[in-house]
């Protein structure tokens, strides 16, 4: 039975340093020159300046003192070219060098060239003026090089450049972007569009750069001249295929769920949970939680087996048959969840820990050790925790952390928030492109666990543990964090993003799921985490 969720054709993402070696390697194999490749970009960009902004006949380029400034030379060229009254800020007033030395001297008369060496004075007040009555602003001021904050007349222009009327269209990366982390380690420029070349970017999907649309243009390269680094895979939506129930399958072949949780009025988040379980194709889902929260468990959802912890002994027989144990949400940090939380960790089955049983992991005092093989969802805040670190540490490095996160506990780990990561112990990691700013709600971390937990638990029965003891794990955690992003970004198409709740993601799953599966109608075979 092929229950594994697939991902085809998974684009790759890259860090700085990747995309610098794909430069220098294209330059040595394929005689590919700093100078051509500026000028190919720089057509590109301008294809889509015309096709975002047709109408734009004022530009304002700021350009820095490095490759990217020449990508926004030559596009300052190509632009006046076709009539726009293009302005250049120069930052440091500087003679630039190499390829973009020969950009900067190519510069037609028609462009306004303005060399800014400080941010204040005459001169700055003219680049401001510029700034504000120009219909579009080019960021060409630091690209994927920048490791630090920008400099102070650098940040000065990036924090104008956001106040600017006009949209912000970025060249490569939106500068003050590490490409490398996916941070801004200081001033951030706020691009509407960013026009990236030769290969996507990991920054420009996750973290600080999460933001306007992204554009990819390979310049003509072919596939295999850019492939020569391992990149990060991207995970869309439209990739994720489920494979067909066979005709024969019964609910034990589907797994057994149980979620745990729901401390004193935190019931709701195992209700949550667990109806991402059963909408996830789960053959049983069982829950246990305090005894209050029993009558409106079964009110909500009749098809639950609910089971009170009043009743200790029947909680630990339960355990002992779980396929899969969701444990986290509504758990609270009291004595109740520490019960159970060691209760769940000494039992049998696969783990997904979430919330608060994160919370409990990361308490000094906690001794039990997680097993091998158990799928963690913290958001950065409960990452910073298990790691000992401050949450801005987390958000400084977020691929850093999901690959600590998975070593340390051996666990696939996933770091919820823009740009979700999916990490498993020797392994890169996985990057989902789906979701939207509105699933920043109360609950959406109980349905992603739900829905891994329900995953999960159809392919413990399938799954070679002997082979590959992060493949179910793996697939189960990507596949839910793809169904669930999928799932809210249909469902704030909706209505308002912001008034986006937990339960309105719910009912968007079964038609996410049933195109999942129409996809994977006769596919064959499965795919592991690499």
């Amino acid at each position: 039975m092929l229950l594994f969720p697939q991902f085809s054709d998974s684009p790759r993402l890259y860090t700085g340093r990747e995309c610098a070696a794909i430069d220098a390697h294209l330059q040595t194999a394929f005689g590919a020159s700093s100078a051509s490749l500026m000028q190919q970009a720089a057509a590109a960009a301008y294809d889509v300046l015309r096709e975002c902004w047709p109408d734009v006949r004022r530009v304002i380029v700021c350009a820095g003192v490095g490759n990217n400034a020449g990508d926004g030379y030559y596009l300052a060229a190509l632009a006046s070219a076709a009539g726009c009254a293009v302005t250049l800020l120069q930052l440091e007033g500087r003679a630039l060098t190499g390829a973009a030395g020969e950009a900067q001297q190519s510069l037609p008369p028609t462009v306004t060239r303005i060399d800014v060496t400080s941010s204040e004075g005459p001169i700055w007040d003219r680049a401001i003026a510029a700034l504000t009555t120009a219909d579009l602003v080019v960021d060409a001021l630091l690209g994927i090089g920048l490791s630090t904050a920008p400099r102070p007349l650098f940040a000065a222009l990036i924090e104008r450049m956001n106040q600017a009327p006009a949209p912000v269209f970025a060249l490569d990366v939106p500068s003050g972007l590490d490409a490398d982390r996916g941070s801004a380690p200081g001033a951030l420029v706020q691009a509407a569009h960013t026009a990236t070349f030769l290969v996507d970017k990991v920054a420009l999907h996750s973290g600080a750069g999460v933001g306007g649309t992204v554009s990819v243009h390979p310049l003509g390269l072919p596939a295999r001249a850019l492939a020569t680094q391992p990149g990060l895979r991207a995970l869309r939506g439209d990739d994720l295929s489920l494979p067909p129930l066979p005709k024969t399958v019964y609910k034990h072949r589907l797994g057994h769920l149980v979620v745990v949780g729901g401390d004193q009025g935190m019931g709701g988040a195992t209700m949550l949970a667990a109806e991402a379980g059963l909408r996830s194709g789960a053959g049983m889902v069982s829950l246990i939680t305090r005894p209050e929260h029993v009558a409106p468990a079964l009110a909500r959802l009749p098809e639950l087996m609910v089971c009170s912890t009043a009743r200790w002994p029947a909680v630990l027989a339960l355990l002992a048959r779980a396929d899969v144990m969701v444990c986290g949400p509504g758990l609270g940090q009291g004595a109740w969840g520490r019960a159970l939380l060691n209760a769940v960790l000494a039992a049998p089955g696969q783990r997904v820990l979430d919330a608060d049983a994160l919370n409990l992991l990361a308490d000094p005092t906690h001794s039990t050790p997680v097993p091998p093989g158990a799928i963690l969802t913290p958001h950065s805040g409960e990452a910073a925790r298990l790691l000992g670190q401050p949450s801005s540490t987390i958000e400084a490095d977020r691929l850093s952390a999901v690959n600590e996160l998975s070593t340390r506990y051996q666990a696939v780990a996933v770091l919820k928030g823009p740009g979700t990561l999916i990490g498993a112990p020797e392994a890169p990691p996985a990057l989902c492109l789906e979701g939207q700013p509105g699933m920043a709600s109360a609950g959406m971390g109980d349905v992603l666990a739900g829905l891994a937990g329900g995953l999960l638990a159809q392919l413990t029965r399938v799954a070679d543990p002997a082979a590959d003891a992060f493949a179910a794990p793996w697939a189960a955690a990507a596949g839910a964090v793809v169904l669930h992003g999928t799932a809210g970004g249909r469902a704030g198409e909706r209505g308002a993003v912001r008034t986006l709740s937990a339960s309105v993601l719910l009912e968007m799953l079964p038609a996410v799921i049933a195109a999942a599966e129409a996809r994977g109608q006769g596919g064959q075979g499965r795919r592991d985490h690499e």
